[in-house]
């Protein structure tokens, strides 16, 4: 599956948290990244949140939504991307040195 990064998106979560497409990608690339299904706003439950970290040492949160297709293609749709809060950090870091 495919990312689609709408132009808006990506200039949100560069502006408020200096985040790029490409350390999105490498989050959602990461073998180690924590991934949890949400209900989102609307209680949709194709939204995921998953933390992981970029090539460059940060470790993000991503939100996005999976959007079916033809049941075998889909997309993802970002939400949105931002630094990881303390308690994501911390639970990511113990599942990488617990692996």
């Amino acid at each position: 599956m495919a990312f689609i990064f709408r132009p808006h998106i990506l200039d949100k979560i560069w502006q408020k948290h200096q985040v790029i497409e490409d350390e999105v990608e490498e989050v959602y690339s990461d073998p180690d990244r924590i991934t949890e299904r949400t209900g989102g706003a609307r209680g949709n439950n194709r939204r995921y949140l998953e933390i992981g970290e970029t090539k460059g040492g940060r470790i993000l949160r991503i939100v996005y939504e999976a959007e079916y297709n033809d049941g075998s293609q889909g997309s993802l749709i970002l939400i949105t991307a931002f630094e990881a809060p303390e308690a994501d950090r911390k639970r990511y870091r113990r599942k990488v040195r617990g692996r």
